[in-house]
């Protein structure tokens, strides 16, 4: 699909990296370039001309921004400048990239066809400029790649999706390999997965990559659906209620788990005590993604091989009585200290 890989110049790169801006990210329009007249303004690299003109007004809707938009090439910290960004650092330096709270910055000449990219930063043992790429086109492909991964709407490290992107039989395309990155000591790589999912791998720069080093990116709904029925299985639900002073219940793949809340101590209930798949099947139908404030109900589905799962909104108060009430009465302490806590926070019947 894209020709990453046999471009041999700059402009070769930058011609790619422009079909691959609206694959990812939809169709293009004349409006998202920086204009001519202001582009001549001011003192630019090839690649950078090219990127700016493009893309450099393209936007999409961010629920964490205060304009509810941004630009495509930031994300989590990690940014391209904006053109209107773009500022000169030490020697005439052209800084053009960077992280927010300026752990690092990156760098390039104002001029010619293709120069080379310097960093500062965290990684650097001296306080001074190390080359990272003798390739701003080349860096600069590998950097917007990196960034597509990290801002997709769905974006997940998972085993399952591992096995499937390391068997033979399923179509990986390689897209760009060992790229450099704001990090001298990484190399990044990237992959398409079955046409529509974008694996990202980095690994140490003298090492090799691990299994857990891949994160799969979805661009839309279709993708996000592929990775959902690709993932490894959930194999635990967390529900927290919705109550001041919540109560939690932990339940495991083989119905088994864990009730607790504020005064009292963690009690457990056995295996088989609730039937994991109607809790699982029956939360996920009542809660709904967004954002949790911290008066809401919630729950958390964890997946096999992960440590970490986004909390959705829940608060069917009659449904979740049902699943710990029931817990409850498997810990034996429904008439003890447990119960008389559980009622009084909860305000259930005796």
């Amino acid at each position: 699909m894209f020709a990453f890989a046999s471009a041999t110049n700059a402009s070769e790169l930058m011609d790619e990296l422009e079909r691959f801006i609206p694959f990812w990210y939809g169709p293009h329009r004349a409006e998202y370039g920086v204009p001519h007249d202001r582009l001549a303004r001011r003192g630019l690299p090839g690649p950078l001309r090219r990127l700016y003109e493009f893309a450099g007004r393209w936007e999409r809707p961010c629920s964490c921004c205060p304009a509810g938009r941004h630009w495509i090439f930031a994300h989590d910290g990690d940014r391209l400048r904006t053109f209107d960004d773009l500022e000169l650092a030490d020697g005439g330096k052209l800084a053009f990239a960077d992280e927010v709270q300026d752990a690092w910055r990156c760098a390039t000449l104002t001029e010619g066809d293709d120069p080379p990219v310097w960093v500062e930063g965290d990684w650097n043992e001296t306080p001074q400029w190390e080359r990272v790429s003798d390739s701003l086109a080349r860096f600069l492909v590998t950097f917007c790649l990196r960034l597509a991964v990290s801002g997709a709407p769905s974006c997940v490290a998972d085993a399952a999706l591992t096995r499937r992107f390391q068997d033979p039989n399923v179509r990986v395309e390689p897209l760009w390999l060992d790229g450099g990155s704001a990090n001298p000591n990484q190399r990044d790589s990237f992959y398409l997965l079955d046409g529509r999912i974008l694996v990202w791998q980095h690994r140490r720069k003298q090492g090799h990559a691990k299994p857990g080093d891949l994160c799969f990116a979805a661009k839309d709904d279709e993708g996000a659906a592929f990775l959902e029925a690709h993932q490894a299985p959930v194999v635990r639900v967390i529900l927290r209620t919705g109550a001041d002073r919540p109560w939690y219940l932990d339940v495991r793949a083989d119905g088994s788990g864990k009730l607790d809340g504020p005064g009292a101590p963690a009690a457990r209930f056995p295996p088989g005590t609730l039937d994991f798949a109607t809790v699982r099947d029956q939360l996920q139908a009542a809660s709904s993604s967004g954002p949790v404030e911290e008066s809401h109900g919630w729950v958390c589905f964890f997946r096999e091989g992960h440590s970490s799962a986004t909390p959705r909104r829940f608060n069917d108060a009659a449904l979740a009585e049902s699943f710990f009430a029931t817990a409850l009465t498997a810990t034996g302490q429904s008439s003890g200290e447990l119960g008389r806590l559980y009622r009084e926070h909860n305000r259930t019947p005796s």
